[in-house]
Parts: structure tokens; sequence; C-alpha cells
């Protein structure tokens, strides 16, 4: 595989033309009409407590399924979308209510409570002559949307989906990545989605393991490569928005730069982790800049090695003033 070398400026320039268009795109998915009807769909939903999503989890776990947006029957009617005949729902926990009739001193005491503020429900409003009361707690089935048919429109698309990296991938630049990886004291392991909790893969830094899932296409097995890699190269300590932004940016223009467009999953990848905050992306800028360049610059030379062009790339935390490769003890997940 031959890699075309550019000059400093030529390279650099490339770099910036990629961190734009990661920047633009970013902006354009968390701006966009598609975006708002999206937010607007989601606050249909029910918000469920932590100990009814645990259960949610165990019921779908043990049908082998998965969950993506659950609602009750009458909630997908209203949304132009009907439960399939035949379908079995998931079980969650719902207050049982009543409306009481508020005492004349419950109406007193509503009026001089010093922390009264009005709820949506009428409770502890001294304007009203009853308030909704919890009695119990009752079982309630409730069904994901992979259960329900109804027309496409009434399934907005999400704008931070991620769509799955597919194609090929030049042996020798799998070669280089796992070589670059290795050169840093890294272990490589390839396990199985369970392993990884369907995550891609992640890096485990204090005992220096790279893990990738083995049912990726060639083009997304490096990809993910490049991502632990950075975060390695980067000396994350973390997983945080911060931190996966330098990741997936670094991963999307190494990966550019050898011949493999990853924009439609590492697009949403990024805006997902930043909520659509562009100010993250610019706040990274310089490292993203920097860790773009030295890596390009040690793949190439392993996938083209030359001895008339030594590597002259800044050393990458020359501003930071650390050294290159130093462990964290975190762990960092995909």
């Amino acid at each position: 595989m031959a890699i075309t070398r550019l000059s400093s400026e030529e390279r650099q320039q490339r770099i910036d033309e990629a961190l734009s268009e990661i920047n633009d795109a970013v902006a354009n998915i968390t701006t966009s009409d598609e975006w708002r009807n999206y937010l607007d769909w989601q606050a249909k939903f029910h918000r469920y407590s932590a100990g009814n999503c645990f259960w949610l989890m165990s019921q779908a776990e043990k049908r082998n399924t998965e969950l993506d947006l659950v609602a009750g029957y009458r909630t997908w009617q209203s949304m132009g979308r009907q439960v399939r005949k035949g379908e079995i729902g998931f079980k969650v926990l719902a207050p049982l209510t009543y409306r009481h009739e508020k005492t004349e001193l419950e109406k007193e005491n509503d009026r001089t409570y010093a922390g009264w503020q009005k709820g949506t429900d009428g409770s502890a409003d001294p304007d009203k002559d009853t308030e909704i009361r919890i009695r119990g707690m009752k079982i309630e089935h409730v069904f994901d949307v992979s259960q329900t048919d109804g027309p496409p429109e009434t399934l907005p698309h999400n704008p931070l989906a991620v769509k799955p990296i597919t194609g090929e991938c030049p042996a020798k630049v799998r070669q280089a990545l796992e070589e670059e990886i290795m050169a840093r004291g890294y272990t490589i392991e390839v396990v199985s989605a369970d392993t990884l909790n369907n995550a891609l893969g992640n890096t485990q830094a204090n005992i220096h393991l790279v893990r990738i899932r083995d049912d990726l296409s060639p083009a997304a097995s490096a990809k993910t490569l490049t991502h632990e890699l950075a975060h390695i190269a980067l000396e994350h300590a973390r997983s945080d928005p911060q931190s996966e932004c330098e990741a997936e940016s670094t991963a999307y223009i190494v990966m550019k730069h050898l011949g493999i467009d990853t924009e439609e999953y590492s697009f949403g990848y990024i805006a997902g982790w930043t909520e659509g905050n562009t100010q993250v992306i610019q706040r990274s800028t310089k490292t993203i800049q920097l860790g773009s360049k030295e890596l390009i610059d040690r793949l190439n030379a392993r996938i083209t090695p030359v001895t008339a062009d030594p590597l002259t790339s800044p050393s990458l935390h020359r501003d930071r003033q650390v050294s290159l490769g130093t462990p964290a003890p975190q762990r960092l997940a995909l």
C-alpha cells in the first residue's frame, strides 16, 4: 500500500480541514430541525426510576434482547404506533394513586409551608382543594419500540445515531496500528462483544491492555484500534467528553489520511459525547492537531519505511512537559 508523502504544510492543512469538518458536522447535527424534533419526541417518554431501569434490563437480558425506548400501550397508540398482537410486555412498578380531599388545616399548612412550590399534579398547592397521594405500588406493562408497528414518520431519526463502519482495511494498515500499540508496551486482545458489554473496544491503562471486538469489519477494527491508540498517545486518565472527543477526532483524521472514511460513525459519536457543544472540540484543537500529526507520521513510517525521511514531528507532549506513554491507573471505555 502506497501512502502519499505530504509536506509538513500540506499535512497540517489536511488536519485543519478535517477538524473544521468535525466542528461543522457536530454543530449541524445538534442545531438542526431534525435534532429538535427528536428531542421533542424523546420528551414524550416517561423517565423511569433507577430500580425500574435495572428491572427492565434484567428482564431484557433473560429474553436475550435489548431495549431502546419503552412506553405503555396507550402511549404508543397516542404516538401513532400499535403494539403488535401477541407481544409480551416488560414489567415496571408504578405508583397507585388517589385524589385526596384536603382539609382546611391542610390547606392552611400549604399556604404557610416555607418551601412550597407548585407541583404539576397539584400537590401542596393551596389553590386546589385536592391533591394526588400514593397509597401503594402496582405492576404495569410497557413495550419496546421494536414491539410496535406504525408509519415511518412516527419514528423520527436520531441524529446522534452512529452507523457501523463497513469495508476493508489494507493489511499493512492493521499491522502498523498493532505494531504502534505494542511499541508503547500494550497487549492487544480480540474478544467477544459480550466481554466488552457491546462497546467496540476499550483500553485498560493500568495493565497495558487494549481489547477490541471480534465481530467488527476490517475497517471498523482499524478505526477502533486507532481510537484506543489515541487514548494511549494522549495519555487520557479517564473516559469523559473531552477525552472521547479527542480520541475519536484523532482517529477520524488518521483514518481519513489512510483512505478510510469513518464520518458516519465518528461525527455522531463525537456529537453524542459532547452533547453538541463545539467548545469541547475547540478546547481540544491543539491536542488533536498534535496527536493526529504524531500518529500519521509514525504510522506512515511503519507502512512505507524509508531511511531518507526520518521522523521529525515535534514531541506530542512538548507543551505539556510530560512523558509519552506514562500509564494511567484508569480504565477507558469506548
